[in-house]
C-alpha cells in the first residue's frame, strides 16, 4: 500500500544550471557534488568564509540541472550569496519553488497516491521512514498538490536529528555544533570549498563542547527557530529547528553547551517554558 502523501509547502527549490554548474557547486558546498550521480541526492551545507552555515539542504541531480531543496524563507539569503560567486562561472541560479513541488510521505495524513501519480516525481528515500518526492508541477499530480500539511513530516525529520537553516538562523552557527559532521552533510575527502578551513580545523583539532539535542517544549506560544533559551542572565542554548505538534507543545532541536544541558525550566523568546529532554545527537542515527 502506498503511504499518504502531503505537499511540503515549507520547502522550496533553487535550480542550478549551466556548463559550470557542477564545478561551481563543488567549490561552494560541503558535499561532494562532482561524485553525485544523476537521479541521486545528498545532504549538504553552504557556509560563509567563517564556517557559519548559510543553508542546509538536500541536493538532487536531475539530468542537466541541480535542485537545492531548503526552507522557503531562507531562499533569498542563499540565492543572493551564491550569486555573488556565480558571476565568475557559466552558471544560472533561479528560485524555482513555483515550478516545482515537494511531496512527503506522512502516516495517517494526506491523500493516498497511485504509483502512476508518483512516477512523475523523483523519489528520495532520506531514511527508511522519511521520503521525499520532487519534480515539476504537472496536471496529473493536481490531487497530490491539493493537500498541504508539513508538520508531521517536519516532526519526523527532527526525530532523525536533521535540522535545516532558516532566515532567523542563517550565518549564526557552526556545523559541528549542529551535528552535521555526523549526519552526512560534509565530505571530508573532497577539495576546498567556502568555509572548509574552519570546518576541517574544528573536526580534526577542536574538542566539541556543544551538541544537538531533541527536546519537547511546553509553553503558551509555539517556539520558533532562532529563539534563545535563557535562565536569568545565563544563555542556555539556541533553538535551531522546531515544529508545533499540538497546542502548547513544540518539538525542537536545540544546540547547547554540554555544561548547560539537562535544565527543565527556562525562558524562551520571553515566555516561561518547561523542557523535556529526549535525545542527544553525537553519532549517525
Amino acid at each position: 500500500m502506498n503511504p499518504p502523501i502531503v505537499q511540503i509547502s515549507s520547502l522550496g527549490v533553487i535550480s542550478v544550471t549551466g556548463e559550470d554548474a557542477s564545478k561551481f557547486l563543488q567549490g561552494q558546498l560541503s558535499c561532494d557534488v562532482e561524485n553525485l550521480a544523476t537521479h541521486n541526492y545528498c545532504f549538504g551545507l553552504h557556509c560563509n568564509a567563517q564556517g557559519r552555515i548559510i543553508a542546509a539542504f538536500i541536493l538532487y541531480k536531475d539530468n542537466e540541472r541541480y535542485l537545492i531543496v531548503l526552507p522557503q524563507d531562507n531562499i533569498p539569503n542563499t540565492l543572493a550569496n551564491l550569486q555573488r560567486f556565480a558571476v565568475f562561472s557559466k552558471v544560472e541560479l533561479n528560485n524555482q519553488s513555483e515550478e516545482n513541488i515537494i511531496l512527503g510521505a506522512v502516516p495517517n495524513t494526506g491523500v493516498t497516491a497511485t504509483p502512476q501519480e508518483l512516477s512523475m516525481y523523483a523519489r528520495l528515500d532520506l531514511f527508511k521512514d522519511l521520503t521525499l518526492w520532487i519534480g515539476k508541477r504537472q496536471k496529473g499530480g493536481a490531487s497530490l498538490e491539493a493537500h498541504t500539511e508539513s508538520a508531521a513530516w517536519h516532526e519526523q525529520r527532527l526525530r532523525h536529528g536533521i535540522p535545516l537553516i532558516y532566515h532567523a538562523t542563517h550565518a549564526k552557527h557552526l556545523a559541528h555544533r549542529l551535528n552535521y559532521h555526523n549526519s552526512g552533510f560534509i565530505s571530508f575527502t573532497k577539495g576546498c570549498y567556502v568555509g572548509q578551513e574552519i570546518i576541517a580545523r574544528t573536526h580534526y583539532k577542536a574538542t566539541i563542547k556543544h551538541h544537538l539535542h531533541l527536546i519537547n517544549i511546553q509553553a503558551e506560544h509555539p517556539v520558533l527557530p532562532g529563539a534563545k533559551c535563557e535562565n536569568g542572565a545565563a544563555m542556555l542554548g539556541d533553538i535551531i529547528d522546531a515544529v508545533s505538534i499540538e497546542a502548547g507543545k513544540t518539538l525542537a532541536l536545540i544546540s547547547c553547551a554540554d555544561t548547560a544541558q539537562g535544565f527543565s525550566e527556562c525562558i524562551i523568546a520571553g515566555q516561561p517554558a518547561f523542557i523535556q529532554w529526549e535525545k542527544t545527537f553525537q553519532v549517525v542515527d
